[in-house]
């Protein structure tokens, strides 16, 4: 009887503690995640887990292998204990996302009208006790992520602190962050030193990557980035690429600055071991702030930014040009997945200005995806001159477009007849698109549908696209 007695006893104890899990802050949460085939959160979940944080960036891969790519949909739910106050929650997500609290109040809805790349905050008052919070997110296509974070504004710092806060780690056994990780926890901060070791037991001790995530509160100021890297890594902020150094490395050390408004952040950094040595090194400290006495005044700027306006790079590595032509100089690479500012336009949208971590260059619209550029202003741009004439010609085999660019997505020019001979004036590097002069233009017509001349000079036919 008192064996018995002292048994229930203990399950009840131990059922109490378990409750406890959830009434500690944002960051002690377990969440309960369920995950859909679809883009409705309705039939049978191909996969049910426990996150600690709504905090993810999948990239273009699967959640999880049972999960699909695109077309999905995840519930995140959980419950904790509140203090008395008003709260700000801050939700970035690509694409739409639901923030409901207490079951029926839905603070945050962008589930049928997607945002990308926003930061979405809303303030809501809370009573002392417990409130349940769900995430309702789905994906349509592209790049995925969603990142949910709150702070007491009453326990706002008024003054700069130290920047710390808890980062999710996904650990991937590849050195391209794709796939589903081997392993996602919280960690205390990107820097590690794993020497010639491996960070985790059962992984690789090369060829590997992680990502770490965390949303911090920053006043308003310009922040510096410092990381020192074997081998590449990448720090974005708000989805705002801050470093881009994506390559073999023996250590090198790397600065990148930004300037932010007060708020809750999402900071990215993502590393990759190519082998040998590996470690990474990360700092960030606040080198500017606005003095509360003297506001500080709008500055105006070289490159004004259309507003909200945003190309997703969807290339692996796309060239960032000095003006609207392949043959314009590159000014750098841009990355998969990069999003930043559209800032300008060609009239037919065939190439597209960015300001790239302040600096003006072009991309074309071939490999970019546009978000909310209904408002971006035309610029006529210091297009190239086009390529002189080879000697070479081509007979079209159908009704042909000639297009803008080497793809099916740029803008059609005009349309050459069937039977019709062109000439050459360049061609890609897998000759599977030609540039050729057609009327008073110059564009390019699909390898599919032209006759090439037998005799054709193969020699005098320079590649005028690379990408």
């Amino acid at each position: 009887m008192n064996r018995r007695f002292y048994l229930v006893l203990g399950l009840a104890l131990i059922l109490s503690l378990v409750g406890v899990q959830t009434s500690f802050a944002q960051g002690g949460l377990l969440w309960t995640t369920t995950f859909y085939n679809n883009e409705y959160l309705v039939g049978p979940s191909v996969k049910q887990t426990t996150v600690n944080s709504v905090n993810f960036n999948w990239g273009t891969d699967r959640p999880f292998s049972s999960v699909n790519a695109d077309h999905f949909s995840a519930r995140f739910s959980t419950a904790g204990e509140f203090a008395a106050g008003t709260y700000r929650f801050t939700m970035t997500a690509d694409d739409g996302v639901h923030l409901i609290i207490d079951n029926n109040n839905v603070v945050i809805d962008t589930f049928d009208n997607p945002s990308p790349g926003q930061t979405i905050t809303v303030d809501v008052p809370l009573t002392a006790g417990s409130h349940h919070l769900q995430v309702d997110y789905r994906e349509v296509d592209g790049g995925a992520y969603v990142h949910l974070n709150w702070t007491n504004l009453g326990n706002v710092p008024a003054q700069p602190q130290p920047l710390t806060g808890s980062w999710t780690a996904q650990y991937f056994s590849n050195s391209n962050l794709s796939g589903s990780p081997f392993s996602t926890f919280s960690e205390g901060s990107p820097t590690h030193n794993w020497g010639y070791g491996a960070p985790l037991s059962n992984f690789p001790a090369d060829n590997f990557s992680v990502r770490w995530t965390s949303g911090q509160y920053l006043n308003q100021g310009t922040y510096e980035f410092t990381v020192r890297a074997d081998d590449g890594v990448r720090v974005r902020v708000d989805n705002v690429t801050v470093i881009d150094e994506w390559h073999s490395s023996a250590g090198a050390m790397y600065t990148g600055q930004i300037g932010v408004s007060s708020g809750n952040h999402t900071i990215t950094v993502e590393y990759y071991e190519n082998g040998s040595l590996a470690y990474i090194d990360y700092n960030l400290r606040l080198v500017n702030q606005p003095s509360p006495a003297q506001p500080q005044q709008p500055q105006p700027t070289a490159t004004p930014i259309a507003v909200n306006a945003r190309a997703e790079v969807t290339a692996g590595r796309l060239n960032f040009r000095s003006g609207p032509s392949i043959n314009a100089s590159i000014l750098g690479k841009l990355s998969n997945g990069d999003i930043y500012p559209i800032i300008g336009r060609l009239e037919d949208s065939s190439w597209w200005q960015l300001n790239v971590n302040g600096t003006a260059g072009w991309v074309s619209g071939a490999f970019i995806r546009v978000l909310d550029a209904s408002n971006v202003p035309v610029e006529q741009g210091q297009a190239a001159a086009a390529p002189a004439p080879t000697g070479n010609t081509l007979v079209t085999t159908a009704n042909l477009s000639m297009r803008s660019g080497p793809a099916v997505s740029n803008s059609r020019q005009t349309v050459i007849p069937n039977n019709t001979a062109v000439e050459i004036v360049g061609r890609n590097a897998s000759n599977t698109w030609w540039q050729v002069t057609y009327d008073r233009y110059t564009g390019w017509v699909s390898g599919q549908f032209v006759r090439l001349s037998a005799s054709m000079n193969w020699d005098s036919i320079p590649v005028t696209f690379n990408n």
